[in-house]
């Protein structure tokens, strides 16, 4: 088990998506990021912005599928100079309801994808 791995309950998603944030305390100041990793309960996120261990955080994403979320969290680490786990604080339970559907489509759709290649690869064996 790599270090990390024994507190993470939910399955994670990487990805590759755009998203806004601000500051819980200045929410008319947007900034840019870019979810690379999302689970029910957190995400990894990309972004240029200086932030600490423990800032709130509001979250505003759209997902591949025109899925709209706002939630809020908290950096709750910091790797590197721009990569920052967040972990989700304040969430309601459709919103999570709408990640964790998203979740289980985006991996289904994986899984359809790996599937064709092996199905590709051998006939090309044959």
């Amino acid at each position: 088990m790599l270090k990390g791995e024994e507190s993470r309950r939910f399955i994670r998603v990487l990805l590759d998506i755009p998203c806004e944030f601000s500051l819980k305390d200045n929410l008319k100041e947007k900034n840019e990021g870019k979810i690379i990793e999302l689970s029910i309960s957190s995400i990894f996120l990309e972004a240029k912005k200086e932030m600490h261990v423990g800032e709130n955080l509001k979250f505003y994403i759209k997902l591949p599928n025109e899925l709209h979320c706002e939630f809020f969290g908290q950096v709750a680490r910091k790797v590197g100079k721009i990569e920052y786990g967040i972990k989700f604080d304040e969430i309601d339970e459709s919103t999570r309801n709408k990640l964790g559907d998203f979740i289980i489509k985006y991996l289904e759709e994986q899984n359809r994808v790996v599937k064709l290649f092996m199905q590709v690869k051998r006939s090309e064996e044959k």
